[in-house]
């Protein structure tokens, strides 16, 4: 299990596990990984026919059972390869096999790189760059070209590491993922979960499904409010559904904010899955202008809604509006006000309660603000409140059950209002509530949604009113706030890197850049000009001096011990060559023999270039044990001696 090249193959056999999105297959994988090697301790021959049923077997038992539970079954020759790899670890390989074996961790590590976009690739990366330069020098030494030296030292693996990284890091940031494909699609939920906002909260009757943590999309602007969604003006009864006479009103114009009023309001929005908002965009306020690179063409509807033509997908779901508060006062159509009116006639009991909330205030507004009050101040929120009665859900909620969530309490004020004789519609959208603790935006999430009312006054226009009361389910962890927070980063600044996103990079940079040299620059006109600016000069110019010296002797140093390693493993490879070209001769070395004890058995085989041997060894035993540097002529005197044992086995066989 120490072996790196094992360790290889545990790694690209958790990466084909990964294929199935979740942590049994890499479980069983690991298991089976840590069972084959415990057996191999006494080697197990499948023979070339048995490792060939595994290649065949595993490819189709992948394909197989990936289909029968629902997961893709285009890894199944990789699956194949890995049940080869397993039957592999049951006996020893010769050095061509082991190269093979670490071909294939390597195609399991790219088959990851399809399909693992998330934050979890970053662990299979780092676990590759430790684990391949260690698995290439253990095959390298164990083919002879360093006998005595099995095992590199930290430094030059951790020097390795870190150039892998910085080509990789190179590579991504000249080459974004954008010219090789297209946009990806991201699930929210489970398979099959292609529900939008509002098929979870359109039935008020119905249980509440829950909010879940993931981040849906961020949101970054000054005096953020509610963020309307879907506009809900039909009652029929039993369900709030969105009017089909809710026509597109207005286009929004696209472009930026020129010749805006400067009271106009910015919003930017990141969205991580354009989907789940189906083709509405939630905005908290009268949109003027707006531009984004996920959909064509906005619209605002008679209720309020913003929607658009068409969403699709791009490396990047940037939006971009501009606001104005309050919204433009306009009159209702007559057709409007009779579908906001509309409700079942409220029983005896209802009208009882409803003048007793409202104790006799007479004006509409007053009335409304009443309302929301009692319900907020009299009632319990509950997510979890079982379903209300269908036939009359509003005075079971009122009189029976009297908690539940908001898309009820919305629900409620709405009709209620409505028997009050004020037209009045059920919103669905957000609340920003927790901002990202590295970026500054607002994280979104499905526990964000939430659901309020709005009336409609003559003199006043459309009003908000919330009735939900305060949350009593506890707050979320910190911990899984850092994670969602690093998963959306992940996905929209590595996963969806494109060119534009290396634009906007390029550009951040060059106005770091000149932020910092106008800031210098101002300093040292404040501070007593170019004097100070010299003083500076002089001083880093003496610690760089100092530096620079301090760094010449470690370097020094450094390639002195480099050409001492590099020396070493010079003779072991001179050693190695020798040592072969006895061996094909029936002289072997044996393990408990030292270089010279072996030396000795050569002088009484009397071979005709046994000066060249004892030049070979001496050499060696100077270096690896002596310290004894390696100098370009002794490399090419040990390079014609071994010519000349070459020559002479080569004689012989003639």
């Amino acid at each position: 299990m120490k072996s790196a090249r094992n360790q290889l193959v545990l790694l690209g056999l958790l990466c084909m596990g990964l294929t199935w999105n979740d942590w049994v297959m890499p479980g069983l994988y690991a298991l089976l990984w840590g069972f084959c090697l415990r057996a191999g301790r006494r080697p197990i021959h499948l023979g070339p026919a048995g490792e060939a049923l595994l290649l065949v077997g595993g490819a189709f038992v992948g394909h197989t059972v990936a289909r029968w539970l629902g997961y893709s079954a285009h890894f199944a020759i990789g699956h194949g390869l890995a049940f080869l790899q397993l039957g592999r670890l049951l006996r020893p390989l010769n050095r061509r096999e082991q190269w093979f074996s670490l071909l294939i961790a390597l195609f399991h590590l790219a088959v990851a790189c399809t399909f693992l976009f998330d934050y979890r690739f970053l662990a299979v990366v780092a676990a590759a760059v430790w684990c391949v330069p260690r698995a290439l020098a253990e095959l390298a030494a164990e083919g002879g070209l360093a006998p005595s030296y099995s095992r590199p030292p930290a430094r030059l693996l951790g020097r390795d590491a870190v150039l892998i990284a910085l080509v990789m890091v190179g590579l991504f940031l000249l080459f974004p993922r954008g010219w090789m494909s297209g946009g990806m699609r991201w699930r929210i939920g489970r398979a099959g979960d292609e529900t939008t906002l509002l098929d979870t909260v359109m039935d008020p009757a119905s249980r509440a499904g829950g909010g879940g943590q993931r981040i849906l999309f961020q949101i970054r602007g000054e005096q953020l409010g509610y963020l309307r969604c879907y506009t809900l003006a039909h009652f029929d009864g039993q369900r709030w559904r969105i009017s089909t006479e809710d026509y597109r009103w207005r286009l929004i114009e696209a472009g930026g904010p020129e010749d805006l009023p400067a009271s106009a309001l910015e919003r930017q929005l990141r969205i991580k899955n354009p989907a789940f908002l189906g083709r509405v965009l939630p905005v908290d306020g009268h949109v003027l202008r707006l531009q984004g690179t996920f959909f064509h063409r906005a619209y605002e509807t008679r209720q309020g809604m913003v929607e658009t033509d068409v969403v699709f997908t791009r490396q990047n779901n940037f939006c971009t509006y501009w606001i104005r508060r309050p919204a433009p006062w306009r009159a209702l159509r007559p057709a409007d006000r009779t579908a906001l009116l509309w409700h079942p006639p409220p029983s005896p009991r209802l009208r009882e309660w409803l003048d007793a909330v409202l104790a006799g205030e007479t004006n509409a507004y007053q009335q409304a603000r009443l309302l929301e009050k009692h319900l907020e101040t009299h009632y319990t929120y509950d997510l979890g409140a079982p379903e209300l009665n269908r036939l009359n859900a509003l005075e079971d909620f009122l009189f029976q059950q009297r908690r539940g969530h908001c898309e009820r309490f919305a629900a409620a004020l709405a009709q209620l209002l409505r028997v009050q004789g004020i037209p009045s519609r059920v919103v669905i959208g957000y609340l920003p509530r927790t901002r990202n603790p590295l970026s500054g935006w607002y994280d979104i999430r499905l526990r964000d949604a939430h659901a309020w009312t709005e009336a409609w006054f003559p003199e006043r226009g459309w009003e908000r009113f919330d009735a939900t009361p305060a949350s009593t389910l506890p707050p979320p962890s910190a911990w899984s706030d850092w994670l969602e927070a690093l998963d959306f980063a992940w996905y929209a600044h590595v996963v969806n890197f494109d060119r534009a996103s290396q634009n906007a990079l390029v550009d951040t940079l060059a106005q770091a850049w000149q932020t910092a040299y106008a800031t210098v620059q101002t300093w040292l006109r404040r501070s007593g000009g170019w004097l100070w600016g010299g003083v500076a000069l002089a001083v880093g110019s003496l610690l760089c001096l100092r530096f620079w010296q301090r760094r010449s002797w470690r370097g020094w140093r450094r390639a002195a011990a480099q050409d001492a390693e590099c020396a070493r493993a010079l003779a072991g490879h001179y050693y190695g060559r020798m040592l072969r070209l006895l061996a094909r001769r029936g002289l072997r070395r044996q393990p408990h023999q030292t270089p010279l004890e072996f030396l000795e058995t050569l002088a009484g085989a009397r071979l005709p270039d046994y000066a060249e041997a004892v030049r070979i060894t001496q050499t060696f035993c100077l270096t690896h044990y002596g310290g004894q540097p390696m100098m370009p002529e002794t490399q090419r005197e040990l390079d014609d001696a071994l010519k000349r044992m070459e020559a002479t086995q080569y004689a012989a066989k003639m």
